[in-house]
């Protein structure tokens, strides 16, 4: 096919692909079919002017064998015609944009993607011309089923036709419905909230059905609890099901206490007793204790009831109330998921599930609960969908000017009046009222979050047992999907799904070593996502015209993935539920799907586009949502809420298929199209734009949560390093790593290059997906690294017991020290491509490299390829079985990657070695040794310049060693640059602070109001900067951890101060980073093991105490610690001996290693400025000790010293450099303590 110039008018026969637009736009009306002459839609211009709309109907695109239909509006103001990128790839299209083809779901090529000028285009001869009868269509005035499932709390679609033809629901017909393809219907969050593993057996209860009346045989089970939530949220609900007539009642509960039990049983009793003149004859509950402690028995047998328990070990039995459990659960998800509402009003989603479920039929009564009981059928006109939009009436204005009006949701008719429960967000409260109106766009702006209940639902599952229940399914909405999701049978629809869309979605798993170390020190953070970019192309208006930006690309809250408790945000009184991830999980941005694919052009992963099959109903349409449906209604409260909208239009509240949407048109340049399909996957997802609440933070659940976001991405993708980078240079560079890495691989043998499979023909579990990615190191130079995808890998596939250890720091300052001391001779090493040295035992393949043009091709692996979980393990026993046999070293015991013999040490961090030794030539002889099986670079031979200096940069430390004189430790280069990037304004010519923070600072608690986006934001700004100030302080700068480490603990919850605070801490690492750790050499024939310990007494927030030491070898400091107690200490003395307990062990371990690298005599003490713990330590007297907590440590640190040959002795308060570890200081007794240790 001819590619076309620049020249505009070349456009009029080109269809322009559109990644931001929901919906394509043609100027000719000839080009569609099913045509409708009278469309309601609006379109509006890039400048905001109206364009108009003169038909709307369906595109025929024919790619030879390949016809699909696309939705589009015709209109004749339009400057060109656009193809929307969305539908396409929903109609199963894959636009390939790195090849420019077009594929089909097969992965076949079917037509040519066109260059014009910035776009990216088809040809427009590929739309079919209508050349038959135009013929307009109807628009349906009556009720769809999809507004019905909805508004009845997501009952089955044939229940609930069953229920209106028996009359069972009151204000409405069958014919008011359009019940037109109903074998067909799904609902989607149907498919979300109630999937399950198998249905129920019928007619297995039908004695019990027969030998009781009504309301006399009564099925009880506890459910809970449901964790994340508020304090103001129930834990558990206690659910009860009538066996004759299934009709069922649920009760909250705070918690499961046998009076809370026994009130709940009292009412029941006697409201049946009451509203049916019926008395209960048993109940039938578990074992649980809620239902057999003795209040409950004294119950039972007051009120003469025969209580039925579960058989021992068979919970199964007690069917028909856990099933009722699981269904009001699965219902629950179901809402929580449809409206988007907090996890914290999930009993009111179950009130409102158990209202419709005793409304409507019943598979085994063949009517419903209520009906079966001879109550009155529920009067549809009463009710609102579970979560439906409303304004509600404030009567509290605080002046004539103030909006009367305040956002809430609907969640269930009021049991005490006849209003309605609303919640409002703005309050976190719930309301009874009837001064409300109607909202028609159900866009809600709040959260939905349904992870609470996954593993609740998992042990109910499991605990059902299929050969006991009775025939009602689950839910039998989604058992009318089975065959949209691929299953057949009795199964739960799922087993059609490929197993590569599992890989892709599925399994970190746990095992140790992901082999990403050897890429460079800062990997890991190479393989974080970019945020979406700003939309273009078709964006959404909401209802008062006000365009709704997608986020910018750079907003921090963009690169969280959400990852942020919403729990954290809430009211003091109120809460969400939080998810805990794990690092690996920064992978997830390159998830192997059709969106993804065009983010990362060489990400060698195959795209499937059909790994979501569930929305079939949508594949070949696109919703618009008309200007009629944005109207609010007003109601007039009380019982008839709904009866105007049910009159006046049947599709009225039918908007929560799609919220309104006008489109703009506004071509989507092709160099921002990566960012444009991250974007519309977003929005696609979550179908919802919050708006920005402001709420207060509660503290105690922020402290509880892990907050995992990401780290700042250095790293780029094929596209950005070479294809379209603006530098030559660097492009250059950047292609000369990527070629450089090729040829390694190629050189390692890392695949069987003899012989490709094809990927239909292996185990998806087998097939590991892949990527490059390009870095620049810290000394400039420009790095690419080929990378599995280890964060898809199943975990049959690797040993999650596998170790990948590498060298401790304090065993990496204890060689340097001894070496300054011994006057030892210090080389680095590097060994290039180290885990492809590693030979892979497991049966694993890649997809093959970009550069292959090997689509749908698998290679079989033979080394341990960077990214896999196995990789860094299997280096691991490679190097150091090599080390052990041909080198004739030992691996200290307790000391992982220390190896020695008499004459050398070696430190192992991955790939990068560090030799200390006191002969060249032995150190020679073992580089010569290691260059025979690996490719060893030397990457420092320690030679001295003529002022007897050698300047190294070890894993990221920069050292200055003076040849048996003195050794200085620093990260100046490290930190002039990656400070400023920190979002802290710098002064970089002012007043130099003298310390972190001002002497005496105390970080107090309160809980200002933030917005969810500005928390956001300013926990990953505090992420960043204590992330960085723990790497500095824990590496050389032991100054900074007493500030790090209270600084850390307000991670989640940035106040005003913690703000101050890492400013402050920015600003003073800016002002020392020329500060450097120094030692200086020793000659003796001793080495001094020392640990200084102090502690500060209940001066932290809770009464907490701070405690610290300092480990000192031969006056050197080679590490230190900082932390709050973990216990509250009821005394100094207390507090002291909490601090020597965790000082011992770390003298413990440096004692095994110091005499394997300088065999002289070791002298180890332990210095405290406390003479009370001293005496308790060395007394053999038990009527000191206060407790027995603080008496066993004591006596535990009795028998260390004994056993270690440990000596406690005092060190004058003025002289204890601990003290900077425990607490801040004044500015003169701060530079006091750390000058001759800080240069």
């Amino acid at each position: 096919m001819k590619i076309l110039g620049n020249s505009e008018n070349n456009l009029d026969n080109l269809l322009i692909v559109d990644s931001g637009a929901e919906i394509s736009v043609i100027r000719d009306i000839s080009f569609l079919t099913g045509i409708n002459h009278n469309p309601t839609d609006r379109l509006l211009g890039a400048g905001d002017q109206e364009l108009k709309v003169n038909a709307a109907g369906t595109l025929r695109l024919n790619f030879g064998k390949t016809v699909i239909k696309i939705k589009a509006l015709v209109s004749p103001d339009s400057t060109c015609n656009l193809i929307s990128l969305h539908d396409l790839e929903k109609a199963g299209l894959i636009i390939d944009l790195q090849n420019r083809i077009v594929l089909n779901k097969n992965h076949k090529k079917i037509g040519n993607i066109i260059d014009c000028g910035r776009y990216i285009c088809l040809p427009l001869k590929l739309i079919t011309p209508n050349k038959g009868i135009h013929k307009v269509n109807n628009i349906s005035k009556k009720l769809q089923m999809a507004f019905l499932h909805r508004l009845f709390g997501h009952i089955n679609i044939k229940t609930i036709k069953e229920s209106i033809s028996n009359k069972l629901i009151k204000n409405i017909s069958l014919n008011d419905v359009d019940w037109s393809h109903i074998d067909k219907f799904q609902c989607t969050d149907c498919m979300k909230g109630k999937a399950t593993k198998h249905k129920h057996i019928v007619g297995s209860r039908l004695k019990y059905q027969n030998n009781y009346g009504p309301f006399q045989y009564i099925h009880s089970d506890l459910f809970g609890p449901v964790t994340g939530v508020s304090a103001t949220s129930p834990s558990y609900f206690i659910s009860f099901t009538d066996e004759c007539t299934r009709f069922r009642w649920v009760y909250p509960l705070r918690t499961k206490s046998a009076e809370s039990i026994y009130n709940i049983f009292d009412h029941l009793v006697r409201q049946i007793d009451t509203q049916f003149n019926t008395k209960i004859l048993s109940f039938h509950m578990d074992r649980g204790s809620e239902y057999t402690n003795t209040e409950m028995q004294m119950f039972f047998q007051k009120h003469g009831i025969i209580p039925i328990y579960s058989s021992t070990t068979d919970s199964s039995s007690n069917g028909v109330a856990e099933r009722s459990n699981l269904t009001f659960l699965n219902d629950c998800r179901t809402l929580l998921v449809s409206s988007h509402l907090p996890n914290s009003l999930w009993f009111n989603a179950v009130e409102f599930a158990t209202l419709m479920r005793n409304a409507f039929i019943n598979s085994t009564n063949k009517m419903s609960p209520r009906g079966k009981a001879g109550l009155a059928g529920l009067d549809a006109s009463t009710i609102l969908p579970f979560g439906q939009e409303v304004v509600v009436h404030n009567h509290k204005v605080k002046n004539k000017l103030h909006p009367r009006g305040i956002t809430g949701y609907a969640l269930s008719p009021s049991k005490e009046s006849h209003g309605y429960l609303i919640y409002l967000p703005s309050t976190k409260q719930i309301i009874d009222t009837s001064n409300y109106v109607l909202v028609k766009n159900l866009a809600n702006n709040t959260t939905a979050d349904n992870s609470i209940f996954d593993d609740l639902i998992t042990i109910y599952e499991q605990d059902i047992d299929t050969s006991i229940l009775d025939g009602t399914p689950i839910d039998s909405t989604y058992n009318n999907n089975n065959a949209a999701l691929g299953g057949t049978g009795t199964g739960n629809g799922l087993e059609g799904f490929d197993d590569y869309n599992n890989d892709a979605l599925g399994g970190t798993g746990n095992g140790n070593g992901n082999g990403l170390e050897g890429i460079d020190d800062y990997i890991k953070t190479a393989l974080g996502g970019s945020g979406p970019g700003n939309g273009n192309g078709l964006e959404v208006i909401d209802d008062n015209n006000e365009l709704l930006h997608f986020d910018d690309e750079n907003s921090p809250l963009n690169e969280s993935n959400d990852n942020i408790p919403l729990d954290a945000l809430e009211d003091i009184s109120n809460g969400d539920n939080s998810q805990e991830g794990t690092a690996i999980d920064e992978f997830t941005n390159f998830t192997d799907d059709s969106q993804e694919a065009d983010l990362h052009p060489l990400d060698s992963g195959e795209t499937n586009h059909n790994s979501t099959p569930i929305d079939n109903t949508a594949a070949n349409d696109t919703t618009i949502v008309t200007d009629e449906q944005s109207q609010i209604l007003p109601s007039s409260g009380g019982r008839k809420k709904i009866e105007s909208m049910l009159k006046k239009n049947g599709n009225s509240l039918s908007t929560f298929q799609n919220p309104r949407k006008r489109v703009r048109s506004n071509i989507t340049d092709k160099s921002e199209t990566r960012k444009d399909l991250q974007e519309e996957k977003d929005y696609k997802e979550t179908g919802i734009r919050p708006k920005k609440l402001r709420r207060r933070v509660n503290y105690i659940k922020a402290i509880k949560h892990v907050m995992q976001t990401k780290q700042l991405n250095p790293s780029l993708n094929y596209f950005d390093a070479i294809v379209h980078n603006k530098s030559t240079t660097e492009s250059k560079e950047y292609k000369a790593a990527y070629d450089k890495e090729i040829n390694q691989l190629m050189k390692m043998n890392t695949w069987d290059n003899n012989q490709l499979y094809d990927a239909k023909d292996i185990p998806s579990k087998k097939i590991i997906n892949s990527m490059f990615i390009f870095t620049t190191k810290r000394d400039g130079t420009r790095k690419c690294r080929f990378v599995a995808r280890g964060d898809q890998q199943h975990p049959s596939t690797y040993d999650e017991n596998a170790i990948a250890n590498t060298v401790h720091h304090y065993a990496l300052m204890t060689s340097l020290s001894l070496a300054l001391d011994s006057k030892k001779y210090i080389v680095q090493l590097d060994i290039s491509s180290a885990y492809l040295y590693a030979d892979l035992s497991e049966e694993l393949y890649i997809r093959t490299p970009p550069h292959m043009s090997k689509r749908g091709k698998v290679m079989r692996l033979n080394k341990s390829l960077y990214g896999l979980k196995q990789s860094g393990a299997n280096w691991y026993n490679t190097i150091k079985e090599y080390l052990i046999k041909k080198c004739k070293l030992q691996e200290v015991k307790g000391w992982s990657c220390v190896f020695r013999n008499k004459d050398l040490t070696v430190c192992l961090f991955v790939d990068d070695m560090v030799v200390t030794s006191s002969n060249r030539e032995l150190a020679n002889k073992f580089i010569d040794t290691l260059k025979k099986k690996f490719e060893t670079k030397v990457v420092n031979t320690g030679e001295i310049d003529n002022q007897g200096y050698a300047y190294y940069d070890i894993l990221g430390l920069e050292i200055e060693y003076k040849f048996g004189s003195k050794m200085k430790i620093g990260m100046e280069k490290s930190l002039q640059s990656k400070l400023t990037t920190l979002d802290v304004n710098l002064n970089h010519s002012g007043k130099m602070l003298k310390a972190p923070a001002p002497p005496g600072t105390v970080i107090t608690k309160c809980e200002p109001e933030t917005t969810e986006d500005e928390y956001k934001k300013d926990v990953k700004w505090l992420q960043r900067i204590i992330g960085l100030a723990s790497y500095v302080a824990y590496k050389y700068r032991f100054d900074l951890l007493f500030y790090v480490n209270t600084l850390a603990q307000h991670t989640l919850f940035p106040s005003k101060q913690v703000k101050r605070l890492a400013t402050l801490m920015v600003q003073y690492l800016w002002d020392t980073k020329h500060k450097k750790l120094i030692w200086y050499a020793k000659d003796t024939n001793q080495n001094d093991l020392h640990a200084i310990t102090d502690a500060a007494f209940a001066n932290l927030d809770g009464y907490g105490s701070q405690v610290g030491y300092f480990i000192r070898l031969n006056n050197k400091i080679i590490g230190g610690s900082s932390s709050r107690a973990k216990l509250t200490c009821t005394s100094s003395t207390e507090a002291e001996i909490y601090a020597v307990s965790r000082a011992i062990p770390m003298l413990d371990s440096l004692k095994l290693l110091i005499p394997k690298i300088s065999p002289t005599k070791l002298n180890a003490e332990i210095k405290s400025d406390s003479m009370s713990t001293i005496n308790i330590a060395t007394s053999d007297d038990d009527k000191k000790f206060r407790n027995r907590f603080f008496g066993t440590k004591a006596m535990r640190i009795r028998d260390e010293v004994q056993q270690l040959g440990l000596n406690i002795k005092y060190i004058n308060t003025e002289e204890n450099t601990a003290d900077v570890l425990t607490k801040p200081l004044s500015y003169k007794r701060f530079l006091k303590l750390t000058a001759d240790w800080i240069s």
